[in-house]
C-alpha cells in the first residue's frame, strides 16, 4: 500500500469515525430520550423479536443461494459448505470492523485462497454480488415510490430531502447500471480507457447475460431477501409497541426502508452506526408521529438482530474445519 492510499484509507476511517460519534450523540444525547428508550425496550414483547430473528435467518439464507447462483455463473468449483462459509465470514467482517470493504475484502481473500487461477474472478463476482442487489433496491424503491410517494413526500422538509436524497443516488445507480449494461451488449465506448480498465467486468456482465436464467433466478433471491429484511425492521417495530405506544403500520415501516437502505450505504459512517438510527428516528417520527426515541430504538432492535447473525460468520472464521487443516 502506498502512502496516498494509505492517507485515504486513514481520512476515511477519521471521517467514519467521526459521522457515527456526531450521530450517536445526536441520539443519546438526551437523557429524557435515553429514559424513553430504556422503558420501551424493558416493555418490549420479545415474541415479536424471536419472530423479527427467524425472519432475518430468511434474508441470510437467500443470500446463500444467490452466492451459491453467481459462483455457478462465473465457474467457480468450490464445495457448497466452503463457499457458504466464505459468504458468512465476509457478513461477520462487514458488521465487527470498521472501514469501506471489510467484509468484501475477506469474501475476496478466501474466495481467491479456495480458487488460485481465478482471483481476478473473485473480484469480479463480488462486485457482480453488489450489482444485483443494487438492482434489487432500486426495483423495491421504485415500487415503493410509485405507491406511496405523496405519503414520503408529505410532511417536514427534512423527510422529504431524505427521500429526493434516496432518488438522486438511486438515478445516478441505475443510469451507471444501464450503462455498464450497454457496455458489455454492444461493446459500445470499448475505445475510452476506464472501460478498457473495467474489461473484466464487462466480460462477466456478458456472461452473465448469456446466463440470464440464473442470473434472473440471483436477482428474485434478492428480491425476497430485501422484502424479509423489510420486515425483520417492521417486527422490531411491532415488539416495541404497547397499549400507550402503537407502532408503526408494517406498511409506513416497509416504505421508509428503501430510504434508510439506501442512505446507510453511503461509506460515511461505520457500518451505517448513529446514522441508521437517526433516519429511523426522523423518517417515522416526521411520517407516522412516531417519538424520536422510539423511532431510534427500531433502528437499534432492528440492527441487534441483524448482527446477531454475525455469529455464525465468527464460528466459520474461528472454525478448525475451515481455518486449521483445510483454511478457507
Amino acid at each position: 500500500m502506498d502512502a496516498k492510499t494509505a492517507a485515504q484509507r486513514s481520512f476515511l476511517l477519521i471521517l467514519q469515525l467521526s459521522v457515527t460519534a456526531a450521530a450517536l450523540y445526536y441520539i443519546l444525547h438526551d437523557p429524557q430520550k435515553r429514559a424513553q428508550m430504556a422503558a420501551a425496550f424493558r416493555k418490549s414483547d420479545w415474541h415479536w423479536v424471536v419472530m423479527a430473528w427467524g425472519i432475518y435467518g430468511v434474508v441470510e439464507a437467500m443470500a446463500a443461494l444467490r452466492w451459491l447462483i453467481l459462483l455457478k455463473i462465473q465457474g467457480f468449483r468450490v464445495p457448497r459448505l466452503r463457499a457458504i462459509a466464505i459468504l458468512f465470514v465476509g457478513e461477520f467482517f462487514t458488521i465487527c470492523t470498521p472501514g469501506l470493504i471489510g467484509g468484501d475484502a475477506m469474501r475476496i481473500f478466501y474466495l481467491a485462497r479456495a480458487a488460485p487461477e481465478q482471483k481476478i474472478d473473485a473480484g469480479i463476482l463480488v462486485l457482480m454480488d453488489r450489482l444485483v442487489g443494487m438492482a434489487a433496491l432500486i426495483s423495491l424503491a421504485t415500487g415503493v415510490l410509485a405507491l406511496r410517494y405523496d405519503w414520503l413526500n408529505h410532511s417536514t422538509a427534512a423527510a422529504a430531502k431524505l427521500v429526493h436524497g434516496m432518488m438522486g443516488i438511486l438515478a445516478f445507480g441505475a443510469v451507471a447500471l444501464l450503462l455498464a449494461l450497454m457496455v458489455a451488449r454492444t461493446g459500445a465506448l470499448a475505445g475510452w480507457g476506464l472501460v478498457k480498465k473495467l474489461a473484466p467486468v464487462t466480460t462477466a456482465l456478458h456472461q452473465y447475460g448469456k446466463s440470464w436464467r440464473l442470473a434472473f433466478s440471483a436477482f428474485v433471491t434478492t428480491f425476497v431477501a430485501h422484502g424479509c429484511y423489510y420486515a425483520t425492521y417492521c417486527c422490531a417495530a411491532r415488539a416495541l409497541a404497547h397499549a400507550s405506544q402503537p407502532a408503526p403500520s408494517f406498511g409506513d415501516v416497509f416504505s421508509v426502508m428503501p430510504v434508510v437502505n439506501t442512505l446507510v450505504a453511503m461509506p460515511v459512517s461505520l457500518g451505517g452506526l448513529g446514522m441508521r438510527e437517526s433516519l429511523f428516528q426522523v423518517l417515522l417520527h416526521d411520517l407516522t408521529g412516531t417519538p424520536e426515541a422510539i423511532g431510534a430504538l427500531i433502528g437499534m432492535l432492528g440492527y441487534a438482530i441483524q448482527a446477531s447473525w454475525g455469529i455464525f460468520g465468527a464460528g466459520a472464521f474461528l472454525s478448525h474445519q475451515f481455518l486449521s487443516k483445510k483454511p478457507l
